[in-house]
Order: structure tokens, then sequence, then C-alpha cells
């Protein structure tokens, strides 16, 4: 049961209501707005945009800021809201603590005792 619980547990920490799956141009970004970068060197990193500059940029991630040059910036995906994503986060939330309560609620099964040999 703990193993089912913790199943859960790691499905819900892994997905949220938000992907990033468009994949948009440099000009059609917003200031503060989130984005998910995919860099030359260092990989994904999904930030916040706080300005664009001529040959960079400054992003936002963890309350601390940093500029990235914009050659090393390979693509810019948007934030999409996800219905699936959504669903089972609810859905695991609610079995998680479904479990949680029936655990702790449970006096296990009644039987009545009955003499193994009859009188």
């Amino acid at each position: 049961m703990r193993n089912i619980a913790l199943s859960f547990v790691l499905i819900f920490l892994c997905s949220g209501c938000y992907t990033y799956k468009t994949t948009i141009e440099t000009s059609n970004i917003e200031v503060n707005e989130k984005y998910e970068f995919v860099l030359k060197e260092t990989g994904k990193k999904r930030a916040r945009l706080l300005s664009i500059g001529e040959t960079n940029i400054l992003l936002k991630k963890n309350g601390r800021s940093f500029s990235v040059p914009l050659s090393d910036i390979v693509e810019i995906k948007s934030r999409k809201f996800s219905y699936f994503n959504t669903i089972v986060s609810i859905l695991s939330i609610s079995l998680v603590t479904i479990a949680i309560i029936g655990i702790f609620t449970w006096d296990g099964p009644e039987f009545s005792i009955s003499p193994a040999f009859p009188n």
C-alpha cells in the first residue's frame, strides 16, 4: 500500500497544470511571462522573461536574475494550460487522500468467532 501511495505522490509532483509545447519566435515573446528556453550549453531552463535587449535577454528564476545571450538560445517554448495534467493531478491527490483516510480509519474485517468444534 505504501508503494501505491508513493507512486501517486510522484505522479503528482511530476505533473502540473501547464506544459511547454508551442515553439515561438523571439519577436513574439512577452515580458513578465514564463517560458522554457532551450540553451546551447546548459540545456532547458524555465524562467520568467524580465526584458529583451539587442544581444541578450534578462530572465528570473527562483528569485535570481540572470542574463542570457540571444545567440545561446536554440528554442523558446510557451506555456499552455493542460487539462490532462490538471485532471491527473487532481485524481492523484484524491486517490492518495482516500488511501490515507482508509488506512487510518479501517478497523479490519469483522468476523464472528465460533468454536472450531461444536459441543
